[in-house]
């Protein structure tokens, strides 16, 4: 089974020598393509990309006006051609032999979606992460609740069959973060997902232009993502749920309001939401999640 390598980048010349040399190691064992979207970079990322594809194989570079990750990762999930996809950020390092455990992850398992641990590093590392070898995977059971409190899993240390991709492809339009969260929250109601026990991507601890330094735009898209999930797909969830994503998105919309200042109408309200989230109506609860959005975070 080949593998798509799908390169999102915005800005990422500080990082993409290694990154790009970690995906080539990987593909030379493993086979496949390496697709990269240069989503409108202007800092010397596109002659770096440039330089790389032409020194390597089957490199496609498909360039775009800056439009968010979401709308990249959308456009590189539609050009693979491989029965399965590694999508990668474009500043994490892939750790040697991990592609081929995340096959043997897949084969093991029987499952449409294998994963394992993203470690970070705090300077550029160069490529010295520990090769890892395969020790067995297990099987998630009822995972979205975990889902819902944080990421699943990062997408660099992920590796998704191409048929499931096509369950949970193309994510929403308008959206500039929460990529990852999107296709994992997406993945626990049409995937059989596995859990590897071993680091098998490294990302920057503290990383140049990534979509968590503006934590406002990212905890209203969520909510909103969340909101739109519920509101348009109710029969894949349970009211209790619903009200769970309400609650986790209430408190941490709560503790934001509180640090910058929002009105004591709105934390009065993130409260009542909190502790007397509507547990048994979904539909009320997206409509809460939307109006968390819209009015404390301020996203249109």
């Amino acid at each position: 089974m080949g593998i798509s390598y799908v390169v999102t980048c915005y800005n990422k010349a500080a990082y993409l020598e290694d990154c790009l040399a970690s995906i080539a190691t990987e593909r030379c064992a493993s086979g496949g393509e390496i697709i990269i979207v240069d989503d409108g970079s202007t800092d010397g990322s596109s002659d770096i990309l440039a330089g790389f594809a032409a020194a390597q194989p089957d490199v496609r570079i498909l360039a775009q006006a800056n439009q968010g990750v979401v709308a990249a990762t959308n456009r590189g999930f539609i050009a693979a051609r491989c029965a399965a996809i590694r999508f990668c950020d474009a500043d994490d390092l892939l750790t040697p032999g991990s592609s081929q455990v995340l096959l043997a992850a897949l084969a093991g398992s029987g499952a449409d979606i294998a994963y394992g641990r993203h470690d970070t590093y705090r300077s550029k590392p160069g490529n010295r992460a520990a090769p890892v070898t395969y020790d067995g995977a297990t099987l998630l059971e009822r995972p979205l609740r975990s889902a819902l409190r944080r990421n699943l899993f990062s997408p660099s240390s992920t590796l998704l069959t191409r048929d499931i991709c096509h369950a949970i492809f193309p994510l929403p339009p308008g959206y500039r973060t929460s990529q990852d969260y999107m296709i994992g929250l997406r993945a626990c109601f049409c995937a059989r997902i596995a859990r590897i026990d071993a680091p098998l991507s490294l990302g920057p601890e503290h990383g140049e232009n990534r979509l968590s330094a503006d934590p406002g735009r990212m905890y209203a898209e969520t909510a909103r993502f969340l909101a739109g999930e519920i509101r348009d797909h109710p029969q894949n969830w349970r009211d209790s749920d619903a009200g769970f994503a309400l609650k986790r998105n209430a408190g941490r919309a709560l503790l934001w309001a509180r640090r910058n200042g929002r009105p004591a109408r709105q934390q009065l309200k993130l409260l009542a939401l909190k502790y007397a989230a509507p547990w048994r109506d979904r539909q009320a609860a997206a409509r809460a999640l939307g109006w968390i959005a819209a009015e404390v975070y301020g996203l249109r």
